[in-house]
């Protein structure tokens, strides 16, 4: 008899695990499904304006949060992740173009475990935004020796984000994490230098710092060996492949100075 009311609360305790990934998963599905829409609307809408280029982003991401380096206290940007979304711009003049994107964008951190079978030290989060940045691109023109150079762009600006999904992984296992340890909302600034390949398809490198913590400094007075300005804040390399199309926005040459 006492078996058997073991056995009826480790399976009822199995389905309501089980029940619980299917929700998470549901969720997260429901989210993305609803990122999709609204990035190609997003598109669409941007797409009839004959001032406005739309495009998309493909790309790679390296990234850490400041402090919870727990052996030598540095960033290592050890957790990889992608970034991928949706682009539009316009031009403000021939030199100067305003550009709106919409993300999905991996962040977070990972500390690599040591050589033992134990994987101590290691740990992993991440932290999945849909993030919307802006900027200002401006096209550099410049003369390098007797050779014109007009492929680069640099870009500075700010972005908005918010969670929609996040893991928590030390030691090899998942223990139950609490939510109210990270912000879900993120809010960034961010520089950058692009090479264009033609007026449609360029290469972005990016970095951008968080301006509020991702971990919150009260909730991982264990984590932080390190302590800054920056501490518990998203630092992410992003180096991203970018598709536009359609519009006038088309580069101009402009003379050397």
């Amino acid at each position: 008899m006492h078996y058997e009311i073991i056995h009826k609360k480790v399976s009822l305790n199995f389905i309501n695990c089980s029940t619980k990934k299917q929700v998470e998963k549901f969720m997260q599905m429901k989210k993305i499904f609803y990122f999709s829409s609204l990035l190609l609307l997003f598109l669409l809408n941007s797409l009839k304006a004959q001032t406005f280029r739309a495009g998309f982003t493909l790309g790679a991401t390296a990234t850490d949060i400041c402090g919870m380096d727990s052996r030598d206290g540095d960033n290592d940007f050890n957790k990889l992740g992608y970034v991928l979304g949706g682009i539009v711009n316009t031009k403000l003049n021939k030199k100067n173009e305003f550009q709106m994107e919409m993300n999905y964008i991996k962040k977070g951190t990972l500390q690599r475990p040591t050589a033992d079978s134990m994987q101590s030290g290691y740990y992993k989060l991440a932290l999945d935004y849909i993030e919307v940045p802006i900027m200002l691109k401006h096209h550099m023109h410049f003369n390098m020796g007797k050779k014109v150079v007009d492929q680069f762009d640099w870009e500075v600006g700010a972005s908005i984000g918010r969670m929609v999904r996040h893991t928590w992984t030390e030691g090899g296992y998942v223990p139950i994490f609490d939510e109210s340890k990270i912000n879900k909302t993120d809010a960034s600034i961010f520089v950058g230098l692009n090479y264009n390949f033609s007026s449609n398809i360029y290469l972005s490198f990016r970095y951008s710092n968080s301006l509020i913590p991702a971990v919150t400094h009260d909730k991982y007075p264990g984590y932080f060996f390190i302590y800054s300005v920056n501490t518990g804040n998203n630092m992410v390399f992003q180096m991203s492949l970018k598709f536009v199309f359609g519009g006038t926005a088309e580069k101009e040459s402009t003379p050397a100075n």
